[in-house]
């Protein structure tokens, strides 16, 4: 699944929020929080499936060092692993590898547009994601020239087409 890139950062940050572990990844504690919640009980590792537990090895040293609510976004992450087909470990892997591809700046900046998604009503997320699902629709070569005109607009132009799209979703609905 090739994601465009203006929306890559913020769909990464929606699968590891969703607590996406790769395997075979070299991880490092870097996998944003979600949002607050309360209190999760400490895993302990023995309680772990065999599957679990080979998922999640490279934390098996630090396990107990870790917050409970990192170990359940973890074992969360391990679970869906074991569930998840080939194909979708593979786009979990691609994923992966382009948060991990980002610098700082571009990770903070991918935290901050999740926490914003997060934010959004059910129904704004629900438009954002119909959104996403139509601009994925149109060809490669449409989306680039899309995205190169987005990039020759000036902050208040873009600023306009932001307010009428907004007064058209309000128009809607």
């Amino acid at each position: 699944m090739k994601i465009p890139p203006f929306l890559s950062a913020a769909v990464v940050m929606l699968a590891l929020a969703a607590g996406l572990v790769l395997p075979d990844a070299h991880a490092d504690d870097t996998i944003p929080a979600t949002t607050a919640a309360p209190p999760a009980p400490r895993v302990d590792w023995a309680s772990l499936s065999p599957a679990e537990k080979q998922v999640l090895q490279r934390f098996s040293e630090r396990w107990n060092a870790l917050s409970p609510e990192r170990q359940q976004a973890l074992v969360r992450g391990a679970q869906r692993w074991a569930a998840a087909s080939p194909g979708e470990r593979a786009q979990m892997r691609e994923s992966f590898q382009r948060w991990r591809s980002l610098d700082d700046g571009e990770r903070a900046a991918a935290r901050e547009r999740f926490r914003r998604y997060q934010s959004l009503s059910p129904e704004e997320q629900r438009e954002l994601r119909e959104g996403f699902q139509r601009w994925r629709q149109l060809s490669p070569e449409v989306r680039d020239r899309l995205r190169e005109r987005w990039r020759t607009l000036s902050p208040a132009d873009r600023e306009k087409i932001r307010m009428k799209l907004r007064e058209r979703r309000l128009n809607r609905g």
